[in-house]
């Protein structure tokens, strides 16, 4: 199928517009380009945030083909359909079936310029974002650095205060004991004197010993005061450390705030313009390709109202091909009928091969008992109908006279010189016979046409035929000689 265009017919029409048309119609392919650009990527995300539940290792791979075809669909169509909708506007083409077609074309349209611009709109803002570079963002290291520097200046100057706070105390407290052990040992010594001096001379001297007692005592008493001092200024000493490098941590916690903060206000400003850049770069991307879909549309437009007023026709120029089956439905059907035609020459062949059933053997008598009820028995005579399956008997005898001897044959023995007499009806046994006689009469005949189609054919016969004629001749001379045996 061609699509053909006569010159124009208006010339001057045509001339004054050419130009115009045809720039106007390539840019309306570039403002399909720009939303097809802007339609891709959201139908992207759309069906991978679909898939990625159900299929995460193909999720990416389906998702672009996706995006793809919806996008090619979307941009075709419109490609396709905006021009016959100007033309039923141009040609008026309402009446009889162009209204129906004019109505469809009209809503598919407008739902692809719909989903166009909604689609291109809406992807506007995410294009920006991932085009826009991320807002820099300044980290804590180094206000962490510089509080834990902080820190532990702060921590080490306290243990070197409190370990040098508990050296000297601890000398000026080893000191001390020393100093006063000597004194305590001489009042001990003082005591023991008076003691020893009681025991040898037999005398008392209590208030001696006493004094010398409350001498000891008084020099440990001196000696733990001492040590008592020194402890407790020890432990001013090590509070005052502590008080210390409490300040210290807490002008280094406050240090570390304030850093935090400013980074914290820095950050979020930087993520607050960027947010505004975005919002303002991905509105004005919107309303771009809004004004892309609107340059589309105008080209169509001027497009189709200058072939009109140009006189230039469109006509299709069909081939066979156009109006044959597609090559598909074609192939389909060779190969349905070859197909086809190998089974059926293989059944009919192997239908040929078959060879008839052998002779069927005499079978026993089977007789009816359902006839039989209240011991009343049903007996056909000869005079009635032969049908297959009944006992014939001869007729009633008549009333009178009768020289007949068949009817006393049924109740007595027979004499011998009755016993060849033939009888004057055809037997099921003939019947059965002369049916298979006809039968193979039958397939003899379709055996000798098909040797006379082969041997035309071939220039030969095929040796199952020829085996399929003997045999059907074989059986139509057993089943001939049956029928001409003497009854």
């Amino acid at each position: 199928m061609k699509s053909l265009f006569n010159p124009p017919k208006d010339r001057g029409f045509f001339d004054v517009y050419a130009t115009l048309a045809q720039s106007v119609n390539r840019s309306g392919y570039f403002a399909q380009l720009i939303s097809a650009a802007t339609e891709i990527g959201i139908i992207y995300s759309l069906a991978k945030n679909s898939l990625i539940d159900f299929f995460p290792q193909y999720a990416e791979v389906f998702a672009v083909i996706t995006a793809i075809i919806g996008t090619a669909t979307i941009e075709i169509g419109l490609r396709l359909t905006t021009p016959h909708t100007v033309d039923a506007i141009l040609y008026k083409r309402f009446k009889g079936l162009y209204l129906p077609m004019s109505i469809a074309i009209f809503i598919l349209t407008a739902v692809l310029l719909g989903s166009s611009g909604y689609l291109s709109f809406s992807n506007s803002d995410e294009i920006v974002h991932n085009f826009t570079p991320e807002a820099k963002q300044i980290t804590t290291a180094n206000a962490d650095s510089i509080y834990l520097a902080e820190t532990e200046a702060a921590t080490n100057q306290f243990r070197n205060d409190t370990s040098l706070i508990n050296s000297n105390y601890q000398s000026l407290i080893g000191a001390t004991s020393k100093a006063y052990a000597a004194k305590i040992a001489a009042a001990e010594s003082e005591v023991k004197k008076w003691i020893d001096k009681e025991q040898a001379t037999g005398r008392n001297y209590t208030t001696h010993k006493a004094n010398a007692e409350v001498k000891k005592a008084e020099t440990i008493a001196e000696r733990d005061g001492i040590i008592s001092n020194y402890k407790a200024d020890q432990t001013a000493k090590i509070a005052a450390a502590k008080a210390n490098y409490s300040v210290l941590i807490k002008e280094a916690r406050k240090i570390k705030k304030t850093s935090l903060a400013e980074v914290k206000a820095t950050n979020k400003q930087a993520k607050a313009d960027r947010e505004t850049k975005v919002s303002s770069y991905g509105g004005g991307l919107g309303w771009f390709t809004i004004v892309c879909l609107f340059l589309f549309v105008s080209s169509v437009v001027l497009d189709r109202i200058h072939k009109k007023g140009s006189g230039i026709e469109e006509k299709i120029q069909l081939s066979q091909y156009d109006i044959s089956p597609s090559a598909w439905n074609e192939f389909l059907f060779a190969i349905r009928e070859r197909l086809g035609y190998n089974l059926r020459s293989w059944i009919f062949d192997f239908a040929a091969a078959t060879p008839p059933p052998p002779l069927p053997v005499n079978n026993s008598e089977l007789y009816d008992q359902t006839e039989l009820t209240d011991n009343i028995t049903k007996l056909k005579t000869q005079e009635t109908e032969k049908r297959d399956n009944v006992i014939h008997l001869p007729s009633r005898r008549r009333i009178g006279f009768r020289t007949d001897q068949s009817y006393r044959s049924f109740y007595s023995t027979p004499s011998t010189k009755h016993e060849n007499t033939k009888t004057t009806h055809e037997t099921p046994e003939m019947r059965e016979i002369k049916q298979r006689l006809k039968m193979y009469k039958k397939r003899l005949g379709s055996h000798q046409q098909k040797a006379l189609a082969q041997e035309k054919k071939y220039g030969k016969i095929k040796q199952r035929t020829k085996d399929a004629i003997d045999n059907n001749r074989n059986w139509i001379t057993h089943y001939t000689n049956l029928l001409n045996q003497p009854k």
